[in-house]
């Protein structure tokens, strides 16, 4: 295989002791090259590395046709939801990509060397503004209700905004973050209650009310449009 099959971009990078590849959906195939290296080392590195090369590309594909299907919606409106806020969503194709995501007015500003990449990076900025948010909530509603719990994880649940592990393990889905600011504590809510009642007793739901009295219109709301964000 030559490095005509595959795109991929040389990045220089003065800190490098050595050259290194890596294989992302946001930024694809790149070469990381030392300064003391040349370009056509670079390639020839590359070259090198072709049945592992070839391996990444196929996954990337995947991940991006992934992307793709998950954003079309947003794309097409040219309009993105964001802590049940709707922004513009605007592909900014220019080499100066970071941060790769702005928020600025009612826009969203997604910035890439390439419209391709601009799903997957939208999702990963997603990903951890939800982990940041998320992790924010569990805090101040783990010290009003007195719970311990062991580990967050942030996953692209299908069925479930949240779950809760009879460990104390606690999981949300990153598209809660397209979810009004209420909507997302109020799941919070919920699996920390969890970890007091393993259940959907009585008990259960008297818990919730006590620390968000509100919750029935966040239901109804996930009710209504948990559809739309799982897109």
């Amino acid at each position: 295989m030559s490095d005509s099959n595959i795109p991929y971009r040389i990045i220089k990078n003065e800190r490098l002791g050595r050259i290194k590849i890596t294989a992302t959906a946001e930024d694809g195939i790149v070469v990381h090259l030392p300064d003391h290296l040349s370009e056509r080392e670079g390639r020839r590195f590359f070259n090198s590395q072709s049945i592992w090369i070839a391996k990444q590309w196929v996954r990337i594909e995947k991940e991006r046709v992934r992307h793709a299907a998950l954003f079309q919606p947003f794309l097409e409106k040219n309009s993105v939801l964001y802590l049940g806020q709707e922004y513009q969503l605007v592909i900014d194709v220019s080499e100066k990509h970071w941060p790769p995501v702005l928020v600025e007015d009612k826009m969203i500003i997604v910035r890439c060397v390439s419209a391709d990449l601009a799903e997957a990076i939208l999702e990963r900025w997603f990903r951890k503004q939800a982990k940041a948010v998320i992790s924010g909530a569990i805090e101040l509603y783990r010290d009003r209700m007195k719970v311990e719990y062991q580990s967050l994880v942030i996953k692209d649940q299908k069925t479930r905004w949240g779950s809760c592990s009879s460990a104390g393990n606690l999981n949300f889905s990153w598209r809660l973050i397209l979810a009004p600011k209420e909507v997302l504590d109020y799941v919070v809510v919920h699996e920390l209650a969890h970890l007091r009642e393993m259940n959907h007793s009585e008990k259960f739901w008297k818990l919730v009310a006590e620390y968000f009295p509100n919750f029935k219109k966040s239901t109804k709301w996930l009710k209504d449009n948990g559809v739309g964000l799982r897109i």
